[in-house]
């Protein structure tokens, strides 16, 4: 399961590098043509990213609908065409949102203008992103990660090599088609992968309502912890700025490195989600099948002479995690093929391996040992995705404490601006470290269904830390208010990790 994960989520961290090196260009060039392009681009994006990640967090919905049919992806094209409605609905609402930026520059009172066509190509950008439809996740779902990892490679050779041509002759309206190009590349190309992979085009159909409504019960909640979180990032950012220019300066920084050291994560955490859903499957097909192999005869089973009694293959034999793992065995003494029960009698049905046994008739799902193995192969895969994205944070963790000199120096020449972020750096390293945590537990109840949960969560936490910021930076600085952040942290992977905990039970399904 470490090698499955970290396979799949190696090509998610890439697209993630991949995407920011491309903002950074874009970012330099913009600074380059002129303060005043970059301060409206500054506000424009203000706008874009949290529309942007509410569309890209509703779509990540789709994971656990999808990742059940990885063996016959053609089942999952009446699921990908309900998203392509959600997806629509929410990306034209996200779309609005960002063609009105100058609009909010006016009312703010932000003093900023010349936004040129660049909100509304970005607001166009943002359509196509929604009418793909989640592609991306669908891919990741489908065990196909590393075509992901392509089409955030086009779009970014798009904006890289089309904004330093577009910008000098046209300003922001040339960086605003250079990013719509982005969209449209990435776009096509990870439609021409998932079109291989499905063999056939996805199409549409008719909207199913009841459907879209199942998915939408489970995206609308993950757009609204976007939101919230970049609400409450904007309200750290206003609170770091309290502290004056240097400690505003300081926390940007800060915030950065924190970014790049959470990718690892992230990046872990996405693909977790169908191995965690794909669990679930394959515990209640093994159970099923071993259910008619077990119980369908349960007096032949109980019969000491009678092979037939014995149950049959589960869900597709021994060691196929499809089936449960294991293959199921019956009748006097004969233990099931490819597994080590602790009581194998006579009666017993075991589809698992390394049951801890069962009684005459009974079959005990489950994966190394687990009774009512859903819930425990939910919690396997999600402690590996922790142990795997814990490994990646203490990495970078190691890695800024080793070069954070040259690193801080990179990024300013202040040396005031420089020791406060060294001041705060471990408390950031530490914070980082349950962020991670916390979004594996997050992305776990996205994979049960559970999202709901998360911005319960969400909407606890950072509305207390919303609250506290003033007050904390008012007496602590910016110390005290990366405290506050750890202690935000903390408290979010205490409630995710218990409700993961509590949505992941372990309930036997059959009886």
């Amino acid at each position: 399961m470490h090698r499955t994960l970290a396979t799949a989520a190696l090509p998610l961290l890439l697209s993630s590098i991949t995407g920011l090196a491309g903002s950074l260009v874009v970012t330099s060039v913009l600074g380059r043509h002129g303060t005043a392009a970059l301060a409206a681009f500054a506000l424009t994006m203000a706008v874009y990213q949290p529309a942007s990640m509410a569309v890209i967090g509703g779509l990540r919905g789709l994971g656990p609908f999808v990742a059940p049919h990885r063996d016959d992806p053609v089942a999952a094209l009446p699921v990908l065409r309900d998203a392509r409605w959600l997806a629509l609905l929410i990306g034209t609402a996200g779309a609005a949102v960002v063609a009105c930026a100058p609009l909010l520059a006016v009312v703010s009172g932000a003093g900023v203008s010349g936004f040129g066509a660049l909100p509304y190509t970005l607001a166009c950008s943002l359509l196509v992103t929604a009418a793909n439809g989640g592609v991306n996740t669908v891919l990741v779902a489908l065990g196909h990660s590393g075509k992901v990892l392509w089409a955030t490679i086009a779009g970014t050779v798009a904006v890289v090599v089309l904004v330093p041509l577009l910008v000098p002759w046209w300003g922001l309206t040339g960086a605003g088609l250079a990013f719509l190009c982005s969209s449209l590349a990435g776009a096509a190309v990870a439609n021409h992968a998932l079109r291989r992979v499905l063999g056939r085009p996805v199409g549409r159909g008719r909207p199913r309502v009841q459907e879209i409504r199942a998915l939408a019960k489970v995206s609308l909640p993950l757009s609204g912890t976007m939101l919230i979180k970049f609400a409450g990032l904007g309200v750290m950012a206003y609170a770091a700025a309290r502290t004056g220019v240097t400690g505003s300066a300081a926390h940007a920084i800060l915030y950065s490195l924190a970014g790049f050291l959470m990718l690892p994560a992230l990046a872990v955490a996405q693909a977790a989600v169908p191995e965690i859903a794909r669990a679930d499957v394959g515990s209640v097909r093994g159970g099923a099948s071993a259910r008619g192999g077990a119980s369908a005869r349960p007096a032949s089973a109980r019969g000491a002479a009678s092979a037939r009694g014995g149950a049959g293959s589960a869900g597709g034999g021994a060691g196929s995690v499809r089936g449960a793992l294991g293959s199921a065995g019956g009748g006097a003494g004969q233990a099931p093929a490819g597994v080590d029960p602790a009581g194998g009698g006579a009666g017993q049905a075991h589809a698992g391996v390394d049951p801890a046994g069962g009684s005459a008739g009974q079959a005990h799902v489950g994966m190394d040992g687990a009774r009512g193995g859903v819930g425990f192969a939910r919690r396997r895969v999600a402690g590996v995705a922790l142990t795997l994205a814990a490994c990646g944070a203490l990495a970078g963790a190691v890695l800024v404490l080793a070069f954070d000199g040259p690193l801080v120096r990179a990024f300013t020449g202040d040396e005031a601006v420089r020791a406060q972020v060294s001041a705060v750096l471990v408390i950031m390293l530490v914070s980082t470290l349950a962020e991670g945590a916390s979004a594996v537990m997050g992305f776990g109840l996205t994979a049960v269904k559970r999202s709901g949960l998360s911005l319960r969560f969400l909407a606890i936490g950072w509305g207390l830390l919303a609250v506290a910021a003033g007050p904390v930076v008012g007496a602590w600085g910016l110390a005290g208010l990366w405290t506050a952040m750890l202690a935000n942290n903390v408290l979010l992977m205490v409630l995710q990790g218990f409700g993961f905990l509590s949505a992941t039970a372990d309930r036997s399904l059959v009886s």
